[in-house]
């Protein structure tokens, strides 16, 4: 199980000091180029410095571990990266299309739906057309509802031994989950609404 380990090293960046922002943040970006759940280490985050402090470090650190493999997947491995998602039956020339036509809603709806893995959708995105600056600000406003509500559910952790727990849903309060639920339903409506209206745009400029 890979919580220990990282529940382990978020104990060490909470008596590190300094050093401890420092580690947590390099944890963070290696987790996220190595597709690898970050979850416990924003609940840590909570854990360590608080809902304040907790949500600007792991807003600021994400910002830079969402670029890293969104980069890579527009660089240096389109070819593979597209064999691989068609292998897993993800259109990505239809995602290519609705990122263009509506990026920022798009890129944001994705972050806040749990259609495919936060980590995934890094590079994902890296394949389409979409701007740096679109996705990197759009991936900002997106992943804040998430990212506060698991910062916060690490302010309300005693020690690392509940850290894994508090990252998981049997952790969560059930007005919580309930409040995730019903998010979850809205976006997945947004998304639904939005994909129509860009297919029946497409349409009518072909037949233009």
């Amino acid at each position: 199980m890979i919580d220990e380990p990282l529940a382990a090293a978020a104990a060490w960046c909470r008596d590190a000091g300094a050093l401890g922002v420092v580690g947590l943040s390099l944890l963070y970006c290696a987790a996220t180029a190595l597709v690898v759940p970050a979850a416990i280490l924003t609940v840590a985050a909570g854990w360590i410095w608080g809902l304040f402090w907790g949500t600007v470090l792991v807003q600021g650190v994400s910002l830079v571990a969402d670029w890293v493999p969104f980069a890579l997947a527009r660089r240096h491995g389109r070819a593979r990266a597209r064999a691989a998602l068609v292998r897993r039956t993800i259109d990505v020339d239809t995602l290519d299309a609705l990122v263009r036509r509506r990026g920022f809603a798009m890129v944001a709806l994705l972050r806040l739906s749990p259609v495919l893995p936060f980590n995934v959708m890094n590079y994902l995105l890296g394949l389409t057309a979409v701007s740096t600056r679109t996705y990197l600000l759009a991936s900002l406003v997106g992943s804040t509802p998430a990212c506060i509500f698991f910062v916060w559910a690490g302010t309300l952790v005693g020690d690392r031994g509940q850290l894994a727990r508090a990252a998981s849903a049997s952790g969560a309060p059930t007005w919580a989950l309930w409040t995730v639920a019903a998010l979850t339903v809205g976006v997945t409506i947004a998304l639904w609404v939005l994909c129509r209206r860009a297919v029946r745009d497409a349409l009518a400029a072909r037949a233009a």
